[in-house]
């Protein structure tokens, strides 16, 4: 089958010397393996949250997994929640007091990262864009820095962040410019500029573009009309996996020349092509992400094994006997949200939880636990439940 790649590595702008490693990789989506639960996973723990009063919230839109907490951003509730890894309620972080806006599930926190090092959570608003509020674990005010307006952000270790603004930031001193760079702790010094805006006249994003690893000191970065994944550390890119689609599968080479100017969007909603790649994660061999394209399934996660070439859907992964025919992720796609060295997190909501176990008491399912006593203790309007799922050594 005919394979066409769209490298963009002319965008880049790197650190002089700075050599990376290029991993070309090739991806036919309809050709994804599925399968039961257990093929793909050792083991699947659950992780009830804590739901009181004080700690009640709606849904997972984002998590950030250190050695003691998990840091939930909930929209529906406009705030961001710290439980500890056994699910307790220790605090959470408000904007309420500092910005007002009448919708705040739609124009309130926009996005946070986590600096576990130095005990701090940046935090970006939708009203605010021109400020990073810094909070510490205890969900105190501690700065505000203004005039730095940046899209998307992360903690890469702890004295680096990657921050993507809108446009590119220009050093007229060294005669660089990007809109992907790396900053120091201060986000006042601009270390290394690594990457160009791509010009275009439709702008379409979906899932997280920059995701990291518990306890690894680097981290992805993705974006649309780009199907490569940077592996960026504080030093730079040090390796770049380059996605390869079939034609069909793929944007025309000139999609970003200035003859498709007008035609961008149009195209992207008449053809079933990948636009971009996002919510990438490295667990040992595996390289899990999310191809985004407009069609059903928009969001479509695949998992790829390095070393056998196997690709798997966990759409098509089903739930069996090993974890209780319990649901894995939430509704009919699975959203991963964080990973460590060895698994991925994703979240369920309480009610599809207690829907799936009522519809299974037939099968006479065995239960760790913590759920038999969420099972006991909540309801369908408790929290939702973090999902740990724990990858096989041989894919």
């Amino acid at each position: 089958m005919r394979i066409l790649l769209i490298c963009i590595l002319s965008a880049l702008t790197l650190c002089p010397g700075y050599a990376q490693s290029v991993f070309p990789i090739r991806i036919d989506p309809d050709n994804a393996l599925g399968g039961q639960l257990s093929q793909l996973f050792d083991a699947v723990d659950y992780i009830p949250l804590e739901t009181t009063n004080e700690s009640l919230f709606g849904r997972v839109d984002k998590l950030i997994i250190t050695n003691k907490y998990y840091f939930i951003l909930d929209h529906s509730t406009d705030v961001i929640l710290l439980f500890t890894r056994a699910g307790r309620f220790y605090s959470k972080i408000s904007l309420n007091r500092l910005v007002k806006t009448p919708n705040r599930e739609s124009l309130g926190i926009h996005d946070f990262t986590v600096n576990e090092a130095a005990g701090t959570v940046l935090v970006t608003h939708w009203e605010k864009q021109n400020c990073l509020y810094v909070f510490d674990f205890h969900g105190n005010l501690q700065k505000i820095i203004k005039d730095k307006v940046w899209h998307s952000f992360a903690c890469i270790d702890s004295a680096h962040y990657l921050m993507e603004s809108g446009g590119n930031i220009l050093d007229s001193a060294k005669h660089l410019s990007g809109n992907c760079i790396i900053t120091d702790r201060n986000i006042a010094i601009f270390e290394k500029f690594l990457l160009k805006k791509l010009e275009s006249d439709f702008n379409i994003a979906a899932g997280q573009s920059i995701t990291n690893m518990l306890n690894s000191n680097s981290i992805f970065y993705t974006r649309s009309y780009d199907y490569n994944a940077y592996l960026i550390n504080g030093n730079g890119i040090q390796g770049i996996y380059q996605f390869l689609f079939p034609l069909g599968y793929t944007l025309p080479k000139n999609f970003l020349d200035s003859s498709f100017i007008g035609k961008q969007r149009d195209y992207i909603f008449n053809h079933n092509v990948v636009y971009g790649l996002s919510d990438i994660y490295k667990v040992k061999d595996n390289l899990l992400f999310c191809i985004q394209k407009f069609e059903a399934p928009a969001h479509l996660s695949l998992l790829y094994n390095l070393k056998s070439g196997n690709l798997y859907s966990p759409y098509n992964v089903t739930p069996d006997s090993s974890n209780g025919f319990l649901p894995f992720s939430s509704g009919d796609q699975v959203n991963v949200l964080a990973a460590d060295s060895s698994s991925f997190y994703t979240s369920v909501p309480a009610y599809e939880l207690i829907a799936a176990y009522e519809a299974s008491k037939d099968k006479s399912p065995v239960y760790k636990l913590p759920i038999q006593a969420f099972l006991k203790k909540n309801d369908r309007k408790s929290n939702p439940i973090i999902v740990r799922l724990r990858l096989r050594d041989n894919l």
